[in-house]
């Protein structure tokens, strides 16, 4: 489940951890962290299931087999899982910047110092406020239960967000660029969006004389209850820079007037039945790319699925 509002960072560094205190994130920090589906907390560490659920590692029993498959106990689910650890790595978490309970904005470093001089009363801060027009117990009943069912709305939407942000370390594969290999796989993600469990993935292809970036989704098919592709859905892929800035963005249509369509989708792609597109972004220098695109060896892509109109 992403995070909107206040959370709470587990398994951080030690020069990192500011402590149990409730931040909110901002920046690109609101896209990179999420919560976990059993603690609610938000960890540095945390495993990505086949079927969108996401676990710190304190919460779930996981196990990798002999063929390199990583296996765990989705409680949410009630069933064994395949999913993949992914770790944000201590340079990217010494650039987030959040927000403390009483306002101050920065890095966990100055919140954390900030803290530690403790001249801000920070329990006063944790106030909630709602207007009473009377001190009565049926309007405090009353207000608290619109409170309430707001919260609980709020936590049914995100749950079925159409939309997401994801970092794929590029950094060994921009790296071999140029070499023997004309297409170069990269590294996928496991990710339920807009209801779909799905893996998302990123290639380096040699096309025309040119290197380019490409974006690909696949729908997993193990799973029953949901459809296969297409998704009857537009997807969109956005690509960011390292400093949060759009620059390249694809619309596509898979499903109209009862057919489906590609709009410049290629697909299926080799034995995983991917679909994307291979031209996605042009890597016209290895180390304009590495400099401007990447953030600590990882780019970061957007994925929303939009309904169809």
């Amino acid at each position: 489940m992403r995070i909107r509002g206040n959370m709470f960072l587990r398994d951080l560094p030690d020069n990192l951890n500011p402590g149990r205190i409730p931040l909110k994130p901002l920046g690109f920090s609101n896209r990179v962290l999420s919560s976990c589906d059993a603690c609610g907390e938000s960890s540095a560490r945390r495993i990505i299931g086949s079927c969108g659920h996401s676990f710190c590692f304190a919460c779930c029993i996981s196990h990798r087999n002999s063929d390199g498959v990583l296996k765990f106990q989705c409680s949410k689910c009630k069933k064994i899982r395949t999913g993949e650890k992914n770790e944000i790595t201590e340079n990217v978490l010494s650039d987030m910047r959040f927000m403390c309970s009483c306002g101050l904005e920065g890095t966990l470093v100055e919140i954390k110092k900030h803290l530690w001089k403790d001249d801000v009363d920070h329990q006063s801060t944790r106030i909630i406020e709602f207007p009473l027009k009377s001190e009565s117990h049926q309007d405090i009943i009353r207000v608290l239960s619109e409170k309430l069912e707001s919260f609980k709305a709020s936590i049914t939407a995100e749950k079925e967000s159409r939309k997401a942000y994801f970092w794929f370390d590029l950094k060994d594969i921009v790296e071999q660029i140029g070499g023997e290999e004309k297409n170069i796989i990269g590294p996928y993600i496991n990710w339920r969006l807009g209801g779909y469990p799905c893996e998302f993935s990123m290639d380096v292809e040699l096309i025309d004389n040119s290197f380019f970036l490409g974006a690909f989704l696949r729908i997993h098919r193990d799973q029953t209850g949901y459809e296969s592709w297409p998704v009857k859905k537009e997807i969109i892929f956005e690509l960011f820079d390292n400093q949060g800035r759009s620059v390249k963005k694809n619309q596509t249509a898979t499903y109209r007037a009862g057919k489906p369509i590609w709009d410049g989708f290629a697909g299926p792609l080799s034995d995983r039945q991917r679909w994307g597109v291979r031209k996605f972004y042009e890597i016209t220098s290895t180390s304009a790319f590495e400099q401007d695109m990447l953030h600590d060896g990882a780019v970061c892509l957007c994925v929303e699925f939009l309904p169809l109109f």
